[in-house]
C-alpha cells in the first residue's frame, strides 16, 4: 500500500476490518504521532447496500469522521434502512 506523503492519520495509523449494518467496514485509527492539528481524527468508511443518489449523484460509500475515543460508538449507531415501494 502507498504511504500518503501528508500522513493524515500519521506514520503508524491501524486499519481495523468490521461488519456495520451487515456491511463491511474499515476503521482508520491514527497512530500516536499524528500531527496536532488533526485533533485524533479516525474514520469509518463503509459500503452502502444499494447506491445513495443525491442532487442527480451517486454515492457508493459513507465515511464518517471523528476523533478516535467516539468513532466506535458513533459507528455502532450506523443502520441502514431500505424504502420498500
Amino acid at each position: 500500500m502507498p504511504i500518503h506523503k501528508l500522513q493524515p492519520y500519521g506514520s503508524r495509523l491501524k486499519i481495523e476490518s468490521l461488519i456495520i449494518s451487515g456491511q463491511e467496514a474499515r476503521l482508520i485509527l491514527p497512530s500516536t504521532d499524528q500531527d496536532e492539528h488533526m485533533h485524533n481524527e479516525a474514520s469509518l468508511i463503509t459500503k452502502y447496500p444499494s447506491p445513495v443518489t443525491i442532487n442527480g449523484d451517486k454515492y457508493y460509500f459513507l465515511i464518517i469522521y471523528a476523533d478516535q475515543n467516539h468513532i466506535y460508538q458513533i459507528g455502532n449507531t450506523v443502520t441502514f434502512i431500505t424504502h420498500i415501494k
